[in-house]
């Protein structure tokens, strides 16, 4: 994560629904509880993208002292104008200050590393018995991880509850069931399928 020096990162966002360019509103947010502490500095507002071209924008950090610890939460978002979409796509945006360096959770799918997991498909719509589906975390690391999750554009998957009630242990593994439920994803979504 870069410290409250850094003085920018890059995101970049892309469009693909349509073969047009789409014109969308970018915006941001600070997160209850932080204070302001990046900015966009293509500005935002109005801008227009190329189908299936990516374009990056660029976050300035500035604000909270760099001396002190804290850690500052922010949401980035595009709202369709000419293409009003079901979903509004957003990423989240962190900054730590302080602290020292932390391993990297290793997430295991199935038995092997992996970066994404997949519910099997499933009909109806009623998924309050739907099996969950498990996924491990495992730290590498040589003292305790605290965990968190940030689960999105939709709110529909639900972790088990008490998942990270307590700190993984170095060199722990701890399998979390992750499950879906319909009523919380936006009325007319396909998701979860």
């Amino acid at each position: 994560m870069p410290d409250a020096g850094s003085p920018w990162s890059p995101f970049c966002g892309s469009y693909r629904w349509g073969s047009a360019p789409a014109q969308i509103i970018v915006g941001q947010s600070e997160l209850p509880g932080s204070r302001p502490f990046f900015s966009i500095a293509e500005g935002g507002a109005f801008v227009t993208l190329q189908p299936r071209v990516p374009r990056t924008f660029t976050i300035q950090y500035s604000g909270p002292p760099n001396d002190t610890a804290g850690s500052y939460h922010g949401v980035i978002f595009a709202v369709g104008v000419t293409q009003p979409r079901p979903v509004t796509p957003y990423a989240f945006v962190n900054l730590k200050v302080g602290g020292g360096p932390a391993a990297t959770p290793q997430f295991i799918v199935d038995g092997v590393p992996g970066e994404y997991a997949a519910f099997p498909g499933f009909s109806g719509d009623d998924d309050s018995n739907r099996p969950a589906r498990e996924v491990s975390i495992q730290n590498s690391g040589n003292t305790p991880m605290e965990l968190a999750a940030e689960i999105g554009p939709e709110v529909w998957l639900v972790p088990e509850n008490g998942w990270n009630a307590q700190p993984l242990a170095a060199g722990a593994t701890r399998t979390v069931k992750l499950f879906t439920r319909r009523p919380f994803a936006p009325s007319g979504s396909p998701l979860p399928r």
